[in-house]
């Protein structure tokens, strides 16, 4: 049979052949929806997403809520409150005419040197701006290789990176802002190449973001839609149009200055989570996250709402802030990685747990229950020609700082003096050089230290400082004392020093042992007749040996999941403790020894905690009684090899820990492990042939990156 000159079998043929099609149009059609669902975008392209129109923000899913009683219960990691000390690139377009922070604001403000600065340069600010600075900005004497190795060299155990500043331009590969180093610049992904040239050297990565609402939105996009002197508008003004024929045709300057907003409505901007810009600051967050797995990440913002000299509203708020940090926390988790969270200002106050606050060149004088992170830099925070050193330059003075946080539970970051194309100003070079020597010979008492008993003593010799690890305590002293040091803070029988053995100044690589005396009212040394000097940085740091080897609570490779730490509890070995009353909180150490003892404080209503040794049967142990540093569980005779110390609390009343004591052994401790480079390993005479290599390894890992983007927006 024929059908208009087709036969049957061709017609069967056709019609299997356009269902076959039908299919897989349907198919295609309901992966494209699935893909637009799973990645909250807009159905349109990668490439033109409309950043001013995105959908809500989710974050990812994992084992954090967004509520403050789920993220509490995370803890800042050991491996950074270990690590103690790093140095901070904050360098961006901004340094192009090496005149100092906030150039990207001030330029706008007719009358001050940043803008009687853009009018030389450009003739006008009515078709050139800060844009155009951007483009300025070529990177073309940065060789990260090298001072990667600098950094390394002179003590830091961690490096942070600059990600945006408040001008909004973000110094990334960024899919939410077009204005980023790739596009418009170096034509590089700098925080890419940051992280995997520090990563190469073994150090953790961190990134700093300040395009947070308040800042970006309410101080510095405001004034780009200024009038000049003459009443003409200035650059802030420009379209997407006006740039047909310029270097930046195909941009738009909205993207980097914001639509149109005044500086009056911008003192009541709150930030609203379902503000355009605050969800795309978000959807930035996100990318920055997901690309790179920053070990750190500090938001220049506080969470709780205020206003600040210019009247204008801070404060990320509740939401924001809760999104943020569950988004940031699970990703971590899922990578298999734990991250250390700052922000400036932390509300409510039991987040500190699990958010450093953040102290910008200043220290307290306090212990702080919580590792809290300190900001300094050699210079203004960008470079200045005219003041290059111009803040804590002196490499005494950083050293004492650093000893001072590290005393008060907090670590240091040191912004360093990089020039406007990524060279190193040289004339800090001798900086990092005798902070490398002092910490060289004095670090032990630094790194991987937590806070004494107390912070420090008052003596005639001046301030003392304290650190501690396991059966030993460290006290530095910034004036020589002459023949005797005395230091009432180890005298006898204080609850945490045991009977001190030995006493070291650390002074070269070897210390030099000094002659003692420990008694009830204070530990008095003998000190040799000439004054020690490491690179002229007068500090000297002194150990001392006793015999109560327990590792207290708060020492790095116990792990909590929920707990409060709590400081100041008197007869306490180290004066602190952990507790906690909620049914599963959760505390884990894994150690190498042949036996562990559990040490807590025991009360009449105190409850009861379930211990479990390795795989063994699980043990219910009970707080109550009376007593401070007690023996509440003890387990000997264990086979050589690593054992896990697990602790559950029950639900039914307070429990705590006080200190474990292991036998024959120690508590083990993960983290990171930085290589030692020498300064003579240190070239910064130009850019490596190595460096080149890892610009195109680099290159090939963002285009893997641009394609998986195609298929998915996380």
């Amino acid at each position: 049979m024929k059908y208009e000159g087709i036969n049957m079998k061709t017609m069967k043929s056709i019609k299997s052949n356009l269902l076959s099609i039908a299919v897989r149009r349907v198919a295609v059609i309901l992966l494209v929806v699935a893909w637009c669902i799973s990645s909250q975008v807009t159905a349109q392209q990668v490439d033109s997403i409309d950043i001013w129109n995105l959908p809500a923000f989710t974050p990812a899913s994992g084992p954090y809520q967004t509520n403050w009683t789920s993220l509490t219960k995370y803890r800042t990691p050991h491996w950074y409150r270990d690590a103690k000390f790093g140095y901070w690139a904050h360098w961006d377009p901004q340094t192009v005419p090496e005149g100092g922070d906030w150039f990207a604001r001030s330029m706008y403000m007719p009358g001050s040197d940043q803008y009687n600065w853009t009018i030389n340069k450009f003739g006008n600010i009515n078709q050139y701006g800060y844009k155009d600075i951007c483009d300025l900005w070529k990177c073309d004497k940065w060789d990260p290789d090298s001072l990667m190795k600098l950094c390394v060299a002179s003590g830091a155990k961690y490096f942070w990176a600059l990600g945006n500043h408040h001008d909004n331009y973000d110094c990334w590969d960024s899919r939410y802002q077009p204005w980023n180093s790739m596009n418009v610049g170096p034509k590089k992904d700098i925080v890419g190449i940051w992280a995997a040239t520090a990563r190469k050297y073994g150090l953790p990565v961190g990134v700093s973001i300040h395009t947070t609402p308040a800042r970006t939105w309410g101080e510095f996009m405001p004034v780009r839609y200024g009038i000049d002197p003459n009443g003409k508008k200035m650059d802030g003004w420009l379209t997407k149009a006006d740039g047909v024929g310029k270097w930046w045709n195909g941009l738009d300057p909205v993207d980097l200055n914001g639509p149109v907003h005044t500086v009056s409505a911008s003192n009541e901007f709150k930030a609203d989570v379902s503000h355009p810009f605050s969800q795309q600051f978000l959807w930035r967050q996100d990318d920055l996250i997901t690309k790179y797995l920053p070990d750190i990440l500090w938001l220049d913002e506080t969470i709780e709402y205020t206003r600040d000299l210019k009247n204008v509203y801070l404060g990320l708020g509740d939401t924001m802030a809760l999104q943020l940090t569950a988004n940031y926390f699970n990703k971590m988790a899922a990578a298999g990685k734990s991250g250390a969270l700052s922000i400036n200002g932390i509300t409510p106050n039991e987040a500190n747990a699990s958010i450093m606050t953040v102290r910008e060149d200043t220290v307290t004088e306090k212990i702080q229950p919580y590792p809290w992170q300190c900001l300094n830099s050699m210079g203004p925070w960008h470079f200045d020609a005219s003041d290059p050193l111009g803040y804590h330059s002196d490499p005494t003075s950083l050293m004492e700082l650093l000893v001072r946080c590290s005393a008060a539970n907090g670590t240091l970051v040191v912004g360093i003096p990089i020039r406007a194309q990524g060279d190193m100003y040289a004339g800090a070079l001798p900086i990092f050089k005798k902070i490398g020597e002092w910490l060289k010979v004095n670090g032990e008492g630094i790194y991987s230290t937590r806070p004494y008993t107390i912070m420090s003593d008052s003596t005639g010799s001046g301030r003392i400082y304290y650190t501690r690890t396991v059966g030993h305590v460290y006290a530095f002293v910034s004036k020589w004392p002459g023949s005797t040091l005395t230091l009432p803070g180890c005298k006898q029988n204080n609850g945490t020093i045991g009977t001190v053995s030995k006493v070291e100044l650390l002074a070269g690589p070897n210390p030099i042992s000094c002659a003692f005396t420990q008694d009830g009212t204070a530990l008095t040394v003998a000190l040799p007749t000439t004054e020690p000097a490491i690179a002229d940085i007068k500090i000297y740091a002194f150990r001392i040996t006793h015999n109560k080897t327990w590792t207290n609570d708060d020492d790095s490779g116990i792990f909590f999941y929920g707990w409060q730490h709590e400081i100041g509890r008197a007869d306490a070995f180290n004066n602190d403790w952990n507790y906690t009353g909620a049914a599963g909180d959760t505390c884990r150490l894994t150690f190498s020894g042949t036996g562990i003892e559990y040490i807590a404080e025991k009360g009449a209503d105190f409850g009861t905690v379930t211990v479990t040794l390795d795989k063994g049967v699980a043990q219910t142990v009970s707080l109550q009684g009376s007593g401070t540093q007690q023996v509440v569980y003890r387990a000997t005779d264990l086979p050589a090899g690593s054992h896990t110390l697990t602790l559950v609390c029950r639900g039914n009343g307070r429990i705590n820990i006080d200190a474990f004591k292991v036998i024959n052994g120690r508590v083990m401790v993960e983290g990171f492990k930085v290589d030692a480079i020498d300064f003579d390993a240190v070239d910064l005479s130009g850019e490596s042939g190595q460096n080149r290599e890892k610009g195109k390894q680099e290159k090939a890992r963002i285009d893997k990156i641009r394609h998986l983007e195609d298929k998915s927006p996380r």
